[in-house]
């Protein structure tokens, strides 16, 4: 099987995320990793012994070279001691911290991501941030809508097993919320925005409510536009309602203009029983997010 790095940077945070400290020194368990794993990517068809096996080897490597994938060195010979302290008391704040998808797309190594915020502040002190938000649980079914469709086209010659709901994926069998299912952990987004705000005045964030950015762009953009201090330019005639993809595309002086095809997709029908019991358990989370914006952005919370 061959792992993407989206899943291997899953097992170093998970490894180091489920350390205990006994008799002064830090513990870690292939076996505890490899559960939370398989609770993350249930879809997967593999040996336990093979998934044990990979873990050993992705940690070496990280130790060793300080990158989580075969290939492109990240420049660092090893993982020192005090690296490794930084991730883990990171992960021990937020157990639901994620590497951002700049580490999945760019290769930017596990060990440095925490900190990008201090490295964009380092290149312009006075930027202007934007952060678009979507209501959690929308935003997680789309999420899977997006990884179901992946998935999908990903390996059309080999077999696979048919996808799990996204009820499955996000409640137990006893009906408890698992946490650990990526859609939902990074929905949590004040696990996030804090550890912009320790680098970054709230001034200079602009959250845009992805929602309504949806249903109806052009305020939003123009709310950009003021925060950017950018002259006034867009208009109700920038944009068209395409009812085909079912919102809003743009256009221009000589053509309109949609998203790709990959945008827009209809989501699954999910039990409303379900969505009522994941806004329940956002409810908590967001309102913390309010707290560090300033902002009631009055998401559902049933």
């Amino acid at each position: 099987m061959v792992y993407s790095v989206e899943q291997n940077t899953f097992i170093v945070m998970s490894y180091y995320r489920n350390g205990t400290f006994v008799d002064g020194a830090w513990l870690y368990s292939v076996a505890a990793c490899k559960q939370e794993y398989l609770a993350n990517y249930p879809d997967l068809e593999i040996q336990e012994t093979s998934l044990e096996a990979h873990i050993r080897d992705v940690i070496n490597r990280f130790v060793r070279t300080g990158n989580v994938n075969k290939g492109k060195s990240s420049g660092r010979t090893a993982v020192s001691e005090e690296v490794v302290d930084d991730l883990r008391e990171r992960l021990e704040q937020n157990r639901q911290t994620s590497l951002t998808r700049l580490s999945q797309q760019s290769g930017v190594p596990v060990t440095t991501c925490h900190k990008v915020p201090e490295r964009i502040r380092a290149m312009n002190a006075s930027v202007k941030l934007l952060l678009i938000v979507r209501e959690p649980v929308t935003r997680a079914i789309s999420d899977y809508t997006q990884l179901r469709a992946n998935a999908a086209t990903a390996s059309p010659a080999l077999p696979t097993p048919p996808p799990k709901s996204f009820e499955s994926l996000s409640l137990f069998p006893n009906g408890s919320i698992n946490e650990a299912y990526r859609p939902l952990a990074i929905s949590i987004y004040h696990n996030y925005l804090h550890r912009w705000l320790e680098v970054f005045s709230r001034e200079q964030i602009l959250v845009v409510n992805g929602d309504l950015l949806i249903e109806d762009p052009v305020p939003q953009i123009q709310k950009i536009e003021r925060f950017l201090g950018l002259e006034p330019r867009i208009g109700t005639h920038n944009f068209y309602f395409n009812e085909t993809k079912g919102f809003y595309c743009l256009r221009n002086e000589t053509s309109d203009r949609c998203l790709r095809e990959t945008k827009g997709r209809k989501h699954p029908r999910v039990d409303p029983n379900v969505v009522s019991k994941l806004r329940r358990y956002f409810g908590e989370h967001n309102q913390k997010f309010y707290e560090l914006i300033g902002e009631d952005l009055g998401w559902p919370e049933e």
